[in-house]
């Protein structure tokens, strides 16, 4: 073995001294190189060296230099890899940074692997159109289950599968083109989270619906009639409630909690009694909806009446508002808004 150069410390610095003697040293080792080493004074083995793989490449080792624990070498890539339990050339790091060259499409620049791993678990990029992207996949970024990625500005998107499926993506004021079933969208403008609906080819929100009806509505004494809604809202991508077919009836589109309402009201006086409740398919009652009222004995008045219930429904189950008259009488207006009958469904939650 050739001559080692060695620098020793004077031996009278104080224990209590920040420095500590040491050995600096460089060798030549075969087909690989340590150009420096740092060792404490009785040491057997170097803390830390520095020099050259067996390609020639620059290397940092840390830990005992028999079996160092530690080291930053750089790899063909260009790639800087800090190898956790340290073997050699066969042995995966568990992080790995790669500075790129020119590429034009997306790219991986730091990504992170487990020992033993060929494919890394995570990493930091960018994508095709030149945006950050951050991957997990348990079977490697190349099959990534989830990509966080920046689409635009003031966007934040997170797709599933290998970054084609849109998860969520937030910050925007018109929704994101080319969407799948399922994808989430939080429209900034709107201050609502919306989901995309390939069935109806719509985003939507929370099924809600208020119908009403913009003229009057005959009534039979004693006869118990659905009340027709012959408008809406117009915010209906859910196609709850249809303005010319069975145009008392709301639908609704899937299982859950629904708020349900309905007002009607009448010009002329109270009427002997009355009976307000809701209907579920045209042949249950929901439960806790009577509205019952007499006529006082003066009889005078422009009566209204009101009934709301919390319920839980099933998809695609109907509701209708019940209203019975004591006598002939017409329900609504034709021009005071006030006065037109209301019904409404609302999701509020799962069941």
């Amino acid at each position: 073995m050739p001559t080692v150069p060695r620098f020793d410390l004077p031996k009278g610095i104080p224990a209590n001294r920040p420095v500590v003697p040491l050995v600096l040293r460089g060798e030549r080792r075969g087909v690989s190189s340590v150009l420096a080493a740092l060792r404490l004074r009785g040491d057997a083995q170097d803390r830390l060296r520095l020099g050259l793989d067996a390609s020639g490449r620059p290397r940092i080792e840390f830990g005992n230099s028999g079996a160092p624990d530690l080291a930053l070498r750089r790899e063909a890539g260009p790639k800087l890899m800090l190898d956790g339990n340290d073997a050699g050339a066969a042995n995966a790091p568990w992080l790995e940074i790669v500075v790129p060259t020119a590429h034009a499409s997306g790219y991986d620049a730091v990504t992170l692997l487990n020992s033993g791993d060929t494919n890394p678990r995570i990493s930091f990029g960018k994508d095709n159109s030149g945006f950050p992207t951050f991957k997990m996949g348990a079977g490697g970024v190349s099959s990534s289950d989830v990509t966080l990625s920046r689409p635009a500005a003031k966007t934040l998107a997170l797709k599933a599968g290998a970054g084609t499926d849109l998860l969520l993506r937030f910050g925007g004021t018109s929704f994101p083109a080319s969407p799948a079933d399922g994808d989430l969208f939080y429209r900034t403008d709107l201050y609502d989270l919306y989901r995309y609906n390939s069935t109806l080819a719509q985003w939507v929100t929370r099924p809600a619906i208020t119908a009403y009806h913009s003229t009057t509505q005959s009534f039979t004494a004693a006869t118990e009639t659905a009340l027709a809604c012959n408008s809406d809202d117009g915010t209906d991508p859910w196609a709850m409630h249809d303005t010319a077919t069975n145009n008392s009836r709301i639908v609704v589109p899937i299982a859950g909690r629904y708020a349900i309402r309905a007002f009607a009201y009448w010009g002329n006086t109270w009427l002997q009694s009355e009976l307000l409740r809701f209907r579920k398919n045209g042949t249950t009652f929901i439960r806790g909806t009577n509205v019952y009222t007499v006529a006082p004995s003066a009889g005078s008045g422009a009566p209204s009446m009101e009934s709301s219930v919390v319920a839980v429904l099933a998809a695609n189950d109907y509701v209708e508002a019940m209203l019975t008259l004591g006598t002939n009488s017409t329900v609504g207006h034709a021009s005071a808004a006030e006065a037109q009958t209301v019904f409404s469904v609302h999701y509020i939650g799962p069941a």
